[in-house]
């Protein structure tokens, strides 16, 4: 009896690590695991992991838990991640980032309690580190070939003629392998593993060097020679490593230079930063709207990914594009959780570099087994904590850690570095009574039901939103398609949207049933209002088929709350021109003809500062039937009055 439960115990750690090997592949395979459709498979293997971790708690031997101090940050941090979602506007958007929350929190308790052990932790170091030499090997190629395509799909036009990888964008591509090239570096220099190993991670660092550089990411530039600068201090500092290491230090660096100096990518790069000696960098607006959001939210900031639907009311002039992100992960922390929640990342992160710095001591003391010669636990402390010092200093300029497949990345090298302190003091063993086993049984158990549950609809709504992209997702063939997403997920607004403008288009081509259908398209804007009452766009479609219907004053009403929610937007500028033109349709009577005239003028004038804001294709046509009207008008009202016949 008792060598069959050691067998399950032994299989249900190996399905663990397989499960978390599984998240670690596909999230960064997956486009970086940001879309909906690809998350969903991590949450089912979230949720597989946590199912073993329970079968262990109660057929396993061990008295005993791991639970650094940061473990009780994660778990604090999660229940107001809780607290903020019942709270917050828009409950589809804060869902998805509980979610995501509770997936990391997961995998760091699981690789801490039942991955520590140094195979499991070497094999998830060796797994993540020639992952990233392959997807490095694809983004050269995509550069060398001038490649506009990732997988199956077309790459954004700006990023063209850079490597991406399996990302969408190159500074994340950076940001995934800026994390890896210190923890291989360090395996090759400080470990005990054999030789051919160490070639083999030795070829897999210059290929991570090389996707870092295709990538054109200045941010990935700068962190990548920060990082190689402290590891290579750490290792000359050994007598009998100090010239292989300066040797290999000045090839990589040199060559890297060599790279960045001759490229012409590189050059128009560096000139995108100084235009006229002045800095030019969206980044710096956004920051200041995000600033000023926060500064209006300080405590609890503005919800849980909020900072995107919260920006139009914020939106500087001229700016059209939306964000998505601050491009600033500690002011993303302020903006979306406010000083609560940005106190407990940091403290989080405060603990682990503290437990860090302690398992550094029994590295450093040459008497310790860590620092007996080399030592493969010294080896993955130094690159762990090397690899989460290069995406701190790129959290200063771009948004990685709102990427699941590079914050699991970064997850995983915490949990690995706090799970080295076992190796270092007792302190942090819990043992294991039976309160403690069922509390944690109840907790993983809740995250099962949650993840399964969202995963199981979420995976089902994806299914019906797939089909509707393929015919595109506004049009008439993809009505059906959006009904039977919003049947499984009647809190998606996108979807409300969508399917309301596809009815809008229909009702726009004048057909007899014109009325009907705008009265359908009405009621799905609505619905998207009712899931996110943050949507200018929503607020301006729905105005425009109330004016359609002739409903001007009902209309009024919704312009002016697209004005509140995005007053500096081009496009919706010009919309609330188009309106101003329904309004000015009247009967010609000389006071009526005046009143006109001037909301013509108003519409014109409205048009136009709209194409100020940015070149708007939209209002251009429109702006040119204003000004038309307005001079049509006035040559009627400047005609002198016809005085009445004397009788």
């Amino acid at each position: 009896m008792a060598n069959q439960r050691e067998r399950i115990d032994e299989w249900c750690e190996r399905g663990i690590l397989g499960f978390v090997l599984a998240i670690l592949i596909i999230g960064p395979l997956a486009f970086g695991a940001v879309r909906t459709s690809e998350f969903v498979y991590i949450l089912g293997l979230t949720a597989g992991a946590l199912v073993l971790w329970i079968v262990r708690m109660w057929i396993g031997d061990s008295p005993r838990f791991l639970w650094p101090p940061v473990t009780w940050v994660v778990l604090a941090f999660t229940a107001l991640a809780i607290v903020r979602y019942y709270q917050a506007d828009i409950e589809y958007v804060a869902r998805l980032e509980l979610l995501r929350i509770v997936v990391y929190a997961s995998l760091f308790m699981v690789i801490v309690n039942q991955l520590h052990r140094q195979e499991s932790m070497l094999a998830i170091a060796m797994v993540m580190i020639f992952l990233g030499m392959a997807i490095a090997i694809y983004a050269a190629y995509q550069f060398a070939t001038q490649s506009d395509h990732i997988w199956h799909l077309t790459k954004p036009e700006n990023y063209k003629f850079r490597g991406t990888g399996t990302y969408v964008c190159p500074n994340h591509l950076a940001g995934y392998l800026e994390m890896l090239l210190p923890v291989s570096l360090a395996l090759v220099f400080l470990s005990r593993l054999g030789h051919v190993t160490k070639v083999l991670l030795g070829y897999a660092a210059l290929v991570i060097l090389a996707g870092i550089l295709v990538s054109f990411s200045r941010g990935g530039w700068v962190v990548t020679a920060c990082a190689l600068a402290v590891l290579f201090f750490i290792i000359v500092r050994k007598s009998r490593l100090r010239w292989t290491g300066l040797a290999l230090f000045v090839v990589l660096i040199g060559s890297s230079y060599l790279f960045v100096s001759r490229s012409l990518q590189s050059k128009q790069r560096l000139s995108e930063v100084l235009v006229s000696g002045e800095l030019r960098d969206i980044r710096t607006k956004i920051w200041g709207s995000a600033y000023r959001m926060w500064l209006d939210h300080p405590w609890f900031g503005v919800g849980p990914g909020h900072f995107d639907h919260v920006f139009p009311k914020y939106r500087p002039i001229p700016f059209p594009q939306q964000p998505l992100k601050v491009h600033n992960d500690y002011l993303n922390a302020l903006t979306d959780w406010g000083v609560a929640g940005a106190a407990l990342i940091s403290l989080a992160w405060a603990l682990v570099g503290i437990v860090g710095l302690k398992t550094w001591k029994y590295v450093r003391n040459p008497g310790n087994d860590l620092a007996s010669k080399r030592s493969t636990r010294a080896a993955l402390v130094v690159g762990c904590g090397a690899g989460l010092g290069a995406i701190l200093l790129h959290s200063w300029v771009d948004f990685n850690f709102q990427i699941p497949a590079n914050a699991i990345a970064a997850i995983t090298l915490m949990a690995l570095l706090s799970a080295h302190a076992r190796f270092a003091t007792d302190a942090y063993w819990v043992a294991r009574g039976w309160f403690l086993q069922l509390t944690i049984t109840v907790l993983c158990l809740v995250a099962c039901a949650f993840l399964g549950y969202q995963g199981y609809h979420l995976h089902q709504e994806s299914g019906w939103l797939g089909k509707a992209q393929l015919v595109g997702r506004q049009s008439v063939r993809a009505i059906p398609y959006l009904d039977a997403a919003f049947a499984v997920e009647p809190a998606n607004y996108a979807t409300a949207y969508d399917a309301g403008e596809a009815w809008r288009k229909i009702s726009w081509q004048g057909n007899d049933n014109y009325q009907e259908t705008c009265e359908k398209a009405i009621s799905w804007f609505q619905r998207a209002l009712a899931a996110n009452p943050l949507d200018a766009f929503a607020c301006a479609r729905l105005a425009m088929c109330l004016d359609w219907l002739g409903r001007h004053s009902q209309a009024e009403k919704w312009m002016k709350r697209t004005e509140e929610l995005d007053g500096n937007n081009h496009y919706l500028v010009a919309i609330k021109g188009w309106h101003l033109m329904q309004l000015a349709n009247y009967e010609e009577k000389r006071d009526n003809l005046e009143a006109a005239c001037k909301l013509y003028d108003t519409a014109f004038q409205t048009f136009l500062s709209s194409c100020r804001l940015q070149i708007n294709s939209f209002a251009q046509p429109y702006e040119a039937i204003a000004k038309r009207k307005v001079d049509e008008l006035q040559a009627i009202l400047n005609k002198p009055r016809q005085e009445p016949a004397k009788p």
